[in-house]
């Protein structure tokens, strides 16, 4: 069952910076498609689930330090933020 895939409006503003940044967007594409389709990622992604102020939310690395952070249902997957450690942690 292929879930729904929508966006966080702070997601949006995030994918306009690192866009200025020239990150490779098709690697959100990428990872939204395995999501989307599959529900989990590979561990090449480190996909993990956070505590503290994104306590209930997933994780993944679509580079060193480029993140995506999401939330999961059976039917849904709403990405929530993207960003360096720093834009989304500090």
């Amino acid at each position: 069952m292929q879930r729904e895939l929508s966006f966080e409006r702070r997601f949006e503003k995030d994918i306009v910076r690192q866009k200025r940044r020239g990150k490779d967007l098709d690697k959100v594409d990428i990872v939204s498609f395995l999501l989307a389709r599959d529900g989990k990622l590979t561990s090449a992604f480190y996909p993990h689930k956070l505590s503290g102020m994104y306590e209930g939310l997933w994780e993944c690395h679509l580079e060193h330090d480029w993140l995506l952070i999401y939330k999961m249902s059976d039917t849904k997957v709403i990405l929530a933020r993207t960003g360096t450690h720093s834009d989304l942690f500090e």
